[in-house]
């Protein structure tokens, strides 16, 4: 089934809607590295739904390559998996596994 033609002024306005999107994931994760808002909060946003769960543990404050590797191996999330697709074991796991750090 072919897609549907799209005007150039449908295909700027979902340009500006990605673009926004991307922006908003960008300041999101600035906020959790500087420590404005807490993982939990983030992980509820409707516009983190589709980030790689690694980018979002990267963006956590002090968390590196290496730690990233770690929680993921222990939790058994996959490279690719996005923060939509985790199970809620993995989800109370991850949660779990940052309040255990943030108490160090």
């Amino acid at each position: 089934m072919p897609l549907p033609k799209r005007t150039s002024e449908q295909r700027q306005l979902d340009l500006a809607a990605a673009a926004a999107v991307r922006q908003a994931r960008k300041n999101i994760k600035r906020d959790l590295k500087e420590g404005r808002i807490d993982l939990e909060h983030a992980i509820a946003l409707p516009v983190m739904r589709r980030v790689r769960v690694r980018d979002l543990i990267r963006a956590l404050p002090g968390v590196g390559e290496v730690a990233t590797d770690e929680v993921m191996t222990r939790l058994s999330i996959a490279e690719n998996r996005r923060v939509q697709g985790l199970g809620a074991n993995q989800l109370a796991g991850l949660l779990e596994w940052w309040d255990g750090r943030q108490k160090k």
